[in-house]
This record gives C-alpha cells, structure tokens and sequence, in this order.
C-alpha cells in the first residue's frame, strides 16, 4: 500500500464494504457518538484527517466514506479551505436509528422522547380511533399478539419492549393511514428508546391493563373509547418520564 502525502495510508479494500460491521462501523460510531455528545462541538472543525487516522488506525479513504454517511445524516459538512464543520443539531437526522442510539444517556436523546411524546399525543388517539372503524380482524390479531407477548414476557428484557413497539404499530396500521404508519417505522428506534424511559417494571400489571383497554374498545369498534383509551395510555407514559426528568 502507498502511504499519501498527509501520511495516511490508502485502505480501498477496507472502504469499499461500508454495508457490514467491521472497521467502518467502528470509526463510523465513533466519530458519530463523539459529534452528539459534545466531544466535537456544533460549529467546530473536526481534527485533521490526519488525526483522526492516527486515533482509528485508518487509511483516508476509509475515512472519507465515512465522513460521507456522517453527512448524510445531517452531522457534519464539509467547507473549502475551512474543514469538516460540526452542523446544527436542527439539520441532523433525528429520525435516524443509528444516530438515536449514539444520543443515548445524553440530553438529546431526552429531547428526541419528549418531542416524540408530542407527536404520538396528536396521531396515535386518532390512530386507535380510525382502527375502531376501520380495522380488519387480522388488524385485531396482531394487536392481540403483541399484547399477548407483553402479558407473558419478561418485562425487563428487550423482547417486552419490542412487543411494546408490535402493539403500538399494529394500532396505526390498523387505523389503514400509510401515512400514519410511515410515522411509527420511521421512529421506531425513537420508540424504543421512549418506551425504556417510560417504563416501570414494577407496576407492569397496570401497563398491561391500559394496553388492553385500547385492544377491547378497537375489538367491540367503539372508536370514542379508543381514542380517549390511547390517550390515558400515553399519559400514563408522559407522567412516568415527567417524575424523571424528561418533559
């Protein structure tokens, strides 16, 4: 291998998988976590290739793809003769799920819950009460199957709160809104993340309860009662995150 002019050595055959984990993922994540948690401020040039090279052990044009997903993400931009700028949290992808788990424990990602909390407050009653009109009877079997998976799982294990994800989707699909439903996917990760904060595994008996009041009034299709179900279930959730801190 030649080693280039800024005494970085060319890796094509590392750059060019950038679809699995390995080296890529690596320096990928990071540079990424070290941009959302301060490290490298908003406003602020990155370190000289260079420097990053050395720090990750890394060709330049490994580095380069991967300041090229960094900007597709809305992090960072890059400006003539000034560098590789830090961008404004407004222009990052807050949808994306990679960029949602490198906000983890930070004040972003306290943000990210509680603006998704707005949003879910406005679509997901109307969701549940579209699902009362609308929906089909496998709609109601995939509510019931992801509240069954709650009901028996472990509550603290990843497989409740991804059972937690199932229920709250099949809700909006079953509302038969592409739209709405393009909503859940997209912030799937968002609600995941808000779904761990909001969660008492102590008082699960309850959290149950609630979910299965929003099941029985989309089953008997009485739509009033769905919506105003969904919203006691997620200001069940708003309350747990405002005694943490998060509103």
């Amino acid at each position: 291998m030649e080693e280039s002019k800024t005494g970085l050595v060319d890796q094509p055959e590392v750059e060019l998988d950038t679809r699995r984990g390995g080296l890529h993922e690596v320096v990928l994540n990071g540079i990424g976590q070290a941009i959302v948690v301060g490290e490298y401020p908003v406003g602020e040039v990155l370190p000289h290739e260079t420097l990053l090279g050395a720090k990750y052990g890394i060709g330049r044009n490994l580095l380069r793809e991967v300041y090229k997903v960094l900007a597709a993400k809305g992090l960072i931009t890059s400006v003539r003769k000034a560098g590789t700028i830090v961008q404004p949290v407004e222009s990052w992808d807050l949808f994306d799920p990679q960029l949602i788990r490198w906000a983890v424990g930070t004040p972003l990602l306290n943000q990210i819950v509680h603006s998704l909390g707005e949003a879910r407050l406005v679509i997901e009653p109307e969701a549940a009460y579209r699902a009362a009109q609308r929906a089909t009877g496998k709609d109601i079997y995939q509510i019931e199957e992801a509240l069954a998976t709650m009901a028996t799982g472990d509550p603290n294990a990843d497989s409740f709160f991804t059972a937690d994800l199932s229920f709250h989707l099949a809700v909006i699909r079953a509302s038969h809104n592409p739209l709405w439903f393009k909503f859940g996917r997209l912030l799937s990760e968002a609600f995941m993340q808000s779904f761990r904060h909001s969660h008492d595994a102590a008082d699960v008996e309850h959290t149950i309860a609630i979910h299965a009041n929003v099941l029985e009034c989309i089953r008997l299709r009485n739509a009033d009662e769905a919506r105003e179900a969904m919203k006691a279930l997620l200001g069940h959730a708003e309350a747990v995150l405002r005694l943490r801190g998060i509103d």
